[in-house]
Parts: C-alpha cells; structure tokens; sequence
C-alpha cells in the first residue's frame, strides 16, 4: 500500500531549493526515496545477517523487500521504550544487562517457517 506524505517549507527553503534544481518536487521525491532505499538495505543486510547467526536451517525471503515485509520489526517508539525501561533497571541494579526486555528471547526479525 502506497503512503504520501507532505513537507511543508518556507519561502526561503522553497528559494533555495530553486536555487540548486529546476523541478523542486521531483528533486525532493528522489532525496527521500534515495534515503529510504538507503535505509531498506541497512535493515535488510541487519536482520539477514540476525537470521545467519541463529542456530538451524531456515529459508530467508530472495528479495530486501521480502526480507522486510515477512520480519516483525518493532518501531522506533517501541525501540525507545525498552531502552528507556533497560536504563531505568540500570539505575536501580547496575548489573542488570539483560537485553531481552520483553522476555521472549526474540530478535527483532521472525520469520514464519
């Protein structure tokens, strides 16, 4: 499913913008489809890479996208909630560095076999 989003800039920005390229919307589109490729193949190789280093055979999607949309990753808010709630355990016992802060032993990526 495709998602829009829309960026609102000043004039100045919209100036400067005209100032480096003739089609501000189309130079804006590829920037950030640019970076979100960037970022599909940073996620991709990581939890290819999580996949190779558990133990046993399993069969890993052929294509990034594939990759991604048959792992269960959890969103950046999730994210920053456990590592605040790993701190905040720090903070009372320093030795706590248990990692798997929601108990299941799960990497970020699953896979359905």
């Amino acid at each position: 499913m495709p998602h829009t989003f829309t960026v609102q800039i000043s004039d100045a920005d919209y100036k400067a913008l005209c100032y480096v390229t003739d089609n501000p919307n189309q130079y804006c589109d590829d920037k950030v489809t640019e970076f979100i490729e960037q970022m599909v193949e940073t996620v991709a190789q990581q939890l290819i890479r999580e996949e190779f280093s558990k133990p046993g055979t399993r069969s890993i999607p052929a294509t990034r996208d594939g990759v991604i949309e048959a792992a269960t990753l959890k969103t950046a808010a999730q994210h920053m909630a456990e590592e605040t709630a790993r701190m905040e355990r720090m903070i009372v016992d320093p030795d706590d560095i248990d990692d798997d802060t929601d108990g299941t032993l799960a990497s970020s990526m699953y896979i359905p076999e």
